[in-house]
């Protein structure tokens, strides 16, 4: 119930909290009022769209749609988190030299020195 009048109230105020901020700018700053413009597209637009969501919430499929939009945020955080390690390994790759050469430490002390037999 409390996440169906969180996406309730949430998609009200997306709507009309704009709508409210332009008509109050263009009332205060403009001095034409506020353009029909505004009220044309808000009436085209924003307010059907957001009666096409009140179905939803109170049918009880904003839970489906709830789940799968979270199942898409956790695989675009685990594609996030796998893009991220793909680029530290190639970091740590291209930062540790490929050749084995370059793994040893040359030791100056045995030059000319005969092998050790065991």
């Amino acid at each position: 119930v409390t996440t169906k009048v969180s996406l309730i109230i949430a998609s009200q105020l997306l709507v009309w909290i704009p709508f409210i901020i332009c008509a109050i700018y263009f009332t205060v700053a403009s001095d034409q009022g506020v353009p029909e413009l505004l009220y044309e597209v808000f009436a085209v637009a924003v307010i059907p769209a957001n009666s096409l969501l009140n179905p939803i919430f109170y049918s009880g499929a904003y839970k489906k749609m709830v789940e799968w939009i979270m199942a898409a945020w956790r695989r675009f955080g685990a594609l996030t988190a796998r893009k991220e390690e793909e680029e530290v390994s190639k970091e740590q790759q291209q930062e540790t030299p490929m050749n084995s050469d370059m793994h040893t430490v040359p030791d100056d002390r045995n030059k000319g020195a005969a092998p050790a037999i065991d």
